[in-house]
């Protein structure tokens, strides 16, 4: 099957580069191969002032608004009582001086799930399967991707 522009990787950089491309560029046949969904650690929850430009760019302004905390600067949030898991209490720190450019403090699950459920709708295409081989340039100009299903095949 052919495909403009094939990601290859399911994570929040790769869900993003998809998102990216079909809003910029409607007209691309774009998918993504995800690997195997496996419990893995998820590092930063953090958005800088530029990624949040880019991510109101995507049309995702209003969902950060409304579904993840903002910060302002260097903002901290941090919970009281760490050892209880049933307290949602958070305590918010601002630096006076830090000038008040909006970003979030976001939760990577809820997060990068949204983005994924966006792309579904927008038309992007979710590859279940691991890339296992790429042959650039053949014969007919095209670059060919293999792709290996999570049964083995």
């Amino acid at each position: 099957m052919t495909r403009d522009v094939l990601v290859m990787g399911g994570g929040a950089t790769g869900q993003l580069a998809a998102a990216y491309l079909r809003k910029r560029f409607p007209d691309l046949k774009v998918a993504i191969v995800e690997g195997p969904h496996t419990n893995r650690p998820i590092v930063g929850e953090s958005l800088v002032e530029v990624s949040v430009d880019f991510l109101f760019e995507l049309g995702l302004g209003a969902y950060l608004v409304e579904k993840h905390y903002p910060k302002y600067g260097l903002t901290y949030y941090f919970k009281p009582d760490i050892d209880n898991p049933a307290d949602r209490t958070y305590i918010v720190d601002e630096i006076p001086t830090a000038p008040q450019i909006l970003s979030f403090q976001i939760n990577r699950f809820t997060f990068d799930r949204e983005v994924r459920d966006r792309n579904l709708v927008n038309g992007v295409e979710l590859i279940d399967g691991t890339v296992v081989g790429i042959n650039l340039n053949q014969d007919d100009g095209l670059h060919a991707v293999t792709v290996q299903d999570p049964a083995g095949g």
